[in-house]
C-alpha cells in the first residue's frame, strides 16, 4: 500500500469557466466544483460518447501544473482527461496532453464509482474531460451522464510512514431531535450528509514528525482540515468520501 497523501491545495473552476454539451435540469454545471456536499451532481442531458468532444472543458484562467485529477460519484466506467494551451472546442482531437483511457471501478465502501488521475506534464491552461466510446453507463442511474465532484489537485505530498493502527471514515449527518408530548422523538436533519475520517497515529521519530507538523499547518478554514492535533488524533472532513482514501490505495507516489 503506498503511502497516504493528503492535501487540500485544490484549483477552483468559476461556473463562467466551465463549459458543458449540455445540462439537464436541476444539475448544475457548477455542482461538480461543491466540495462540501454529496448530494449534488452535474447531470449531462443525455448519453453521448465522443472521442474527441468533451462532455465537460475548465478553463484555470493561465497554464496550471497539475499533479491529479479525481472524479467522484461518475455513472461511466472509462475516462480521457486532454490538457491543451488553448480552448479547442468541440473537437479536441490536436489535444497536446492526453492521459488515453482510464478505467474507473466501483468502490466497494461506498457503492460509488470514482477515480483518481495522476498525471504528469500536465502544464495547460484548459482540461476536457472525455467520456470514450468504450465507456459504459454503471451505477443505478443509466440515462444521462453524471458527474458528483472534480478535484483538481495542484499539489500533494505522501506522508514518510502511514498511520499506526489505520484509519476510520464514514458519513455523518446532523440533525436535531425534537420530543413531543406523546412521548414520541422526531428526528430533523441539519444540512448536507458528509463525510468524515479519524486517522491516528502512534510514535514517530523526529522525522517522520515533520509530516504531522505539516498537518496541523493546514487552513482549517478549507474542506479538509477541521480540527487541530489533540495528543496523537487528527480528525479530518473528506472534501468528498474518498480524496485521502483514493490516494491511498493509489501505487502512484507524488
Amino acid at each position: 500500500m503506498a503511502n497516504i497523501i493528503l492535501t487540500n491545495d485544490f484549483i477552483s473552476v468559476a461556473d463562467a469557466s466551465i463549459t458543458v454539451q449540455s445540462t439537464a435540469s436541476g444539475f448544475a454545471k457548477a455542482n461538480v466544483f461543491n466540495h462540501a456536499t454529496l448530494k449534488r451532481r452535474w447531470r449531462m442531458d443525455s448519453l453521448t460518447k465522443s472521442a474527441v468532444n468533451p462532455v465537460i472543458n475548465l478553463d484555470m484562467t493561465s497554464a496550471r501544473t497539475l499533479t491529479a485529477v479525481v472524479l467522484y460519484d461518475v455513472n461511466f466506467d472509462k475516462v480521457n482527461i486532454l490538457g491543451h494551451a488553448s480552448d479547442l472546442g468541440t473537437d479536441w482531437t490536436a489535444a497536446t496532453f492526453d492521459s488515453g483511457a482510464i478505467t474507473i471501478s466501483k468502490d466497494a465502501q461506498t457503492g460509488r464509482y470514482d477515480v483518481y488521475i495522476p498525471l504528469t506534464s500536465f502544464e495547460y491552461r484548459y482540461l476536457a474531460i472525455i467520456i470514450p466510446v468504450a465507456a459504459n453507463a454503471v451505477g443505478d442511474y443509466t440515462t444521462k451522464w453524471e458527474i458528483g465532484d472534480v478535484v483538481l489537485l495542484d499539489s500533494g505530498s505522501p506522508f514518510s510512514k502511514n498511520m499506526a493502527v489505520g484509519y476510520f471514515r464514514g458519513a455523518e449527518q446532523s440533525f436535531a431531535e425534537l420530543k413531543l408530548a406523546s412521548g414520541h422523538v422526531e428526528r430533523n436533519i441539519l444540512g448536507d450528509m458528509q463525510w468524515m475520517g479519524t486517522l491516528t497515529f502512534g510514535v514517530r521519530t523526529t522525522t517522520e514528525e515533520a509530516d504531522l507538523t505539516t498537518l496541523n499547518n493546514l487552513d482549517i478554514q478549507k474542506r479538509l482540515s477541521i480540527t487541530k492535533m489533540l495528543e496523537t488524533h487528527q480528525r479530518f472532513m473528506f472534501v468528498s468520501e474518498m480524496t485521502i482514501i483514493r490516494a491511498l490505495i493509489s501505487p502512484t507516489v507524488l
